[in-house]
């Protein structure tokens, strides 16, 4: 059913969200690649050797040349993102408005613990 469908969808944003928190990932060209180097080797036209990634258009990136994704690259195309922090401005947690009609996701701390909100009338 419908519902099923957006909570799939929704728990694959929070993957991805953790992933993009654990520093596993790589910007090339405005793409991810996973920095694992048996990880990048799956990927399609993909090939790792002797401390050089190569890339699916031949181009070769060093190890230590490598641009590590953030959880704010990840933000970045989020309609929204509400950061709360406490009276020191210590970070508590954030609200990602990932898109309008429900399901929502609210994390509650640093990607340990995320709430998802329905926010349709179903």
């Amino acid at each position: 059913n419908k519902m099923d469908k957006n909570l799939e969808h929704v728990q694959n944003i929070v993957k991805d969200m953790a992933d993009f928190a654990s520093g596993s990932y790589f910007i090339y060209n405005g793409d991810l690649f996973p920095i694992d180097r048996d990880e990048f080797a799956k990927e399609e036209g993909c090939l790792y050797r002797e401390g050089v990634y190569i890339m699916p258009d031949g181009e070769e990136i060093a190890d230590d040349a490598l641009e590590v994704a953030t959880i704010g690259d990840y933000f970045e195309d989020f309609l929204d993102v509400d950061y709360i922090v406490d009276s020191n401005k210590h970070y508590k947690a954030c609200r990602v408005l990932v898109a309008f009609g429900g399901p929502n996701i609210c994390s509650f701390r640093p990607l340990t613990g995320i709430m998802i909100f329905n926010t349709t009338s179903e």
